[in-house]
């Protein structure tokens, strides 16, 4: 799906309605948040993901989530990759997080 569709106010508007009604619809309260996921990802990449993912279940991690997993992911790359630091060095939060990316690439490893 490579065309960008602008839908127009009132397009957009039924669109949002349609999406609302969804939920009652169907009484699937996955449904709930379409509007206003179509109110930050637009009508296109909407769609897309309908394509891709429709029927399934996701759960968006939160902000501070996507934070730590970045910062264990950096961590783990300076301890195992770098060889510049040790576990030891890491903030303590962080590295239940570290000790799981590590079994998982030792799990890869013995794949």
């Amino acid at each position: 799906m490579k065309e960008t569709h602008k839908l127009g106010i009132t397009e957009s508007s039924d669109f949002h309605c349609l999406l609302e009604l969804l939920l009652p619809m169907y009484d699937e309260p996955g449904f709930a948040w379409l509007p206003e996921l179509f109110s930050i990802i637009g009508f296109d990449k909407l769609l897309l993901l309908a394509k891709y993912a429709g029927g399934e279940t996701i759960k968006i991690p939160k902000v501070d989530e996507i934070n730590e997993a970045m910062e264990a992911l950096s961590w783990y790359y300076a301890i195992h990759i770098k060889k510049e630091k040790r576990i030891q060095d890491s903030p303590f939060k962080v590295r239940p997080l570290i000790r799981k990316i590590e079994e998982v690439y030792k799990d890869v490893e013995h794949s």
